[in-house]
């Protein structure tokens, strides 16, 4: 189940790829503004934190929620969300995957998007049989 906080934000989504050992599935990767208060994520007594709040306060870097969704014929199956994510480019983030948290947040979400699909199968087996 997703926090109310993660489904309250407007999304923009940047790219859809096939996922899934047959590409049975769409994942969808998006984000949103983040707008916590940044001393409450990160550590203000820290070495970064007067480079981070400068480049954002700049427009340089940005502070975002990243959301993957798994789709099967565009029904949401399963996603994941990552909140306080700071880069200076989104997209390029999504892409690169340097620390690898968006391929885990796929990896995580298939298997329950595999099972949200088998309890589809089952209830509409039983709603028209």
């Amino acid at each position: 189940m997703t926090h109310t906080f993660f489904e309250s934000n407007t999304y923009t989504t940047l790219e859809n790829t096939d996922v899934g050992d047959k590409s049975q599935f769409i994942c969808e990767c998006s984000y949103a503004p983040d707008t916590t208060q940044l001393d409450l994520v990160f550590d203000p007594s820290e070495d970064y934190y007067q480079e981070l709040t400068t480049k954002l306060e700049a427009g340089e870097w940005e502070h975002f929620i990243a959301r993957i969704q798994i789709k099967y014929n565009d029904m949401v199956m399963a996603e994941r969300h990552l909140g306080s994510c700071v880069a200076e480019d989104v997209a390029k983030w999504f892409e690169t995957d340097v620390d690898g948290v968006v391929d885990d947040m796929i990896k995580e979400a298939l298997p329950e998007a595999e099972q949200a699909c088998r309890n589809l199968l089952n209830d509409l087996m039983e709603d028209f049989s």
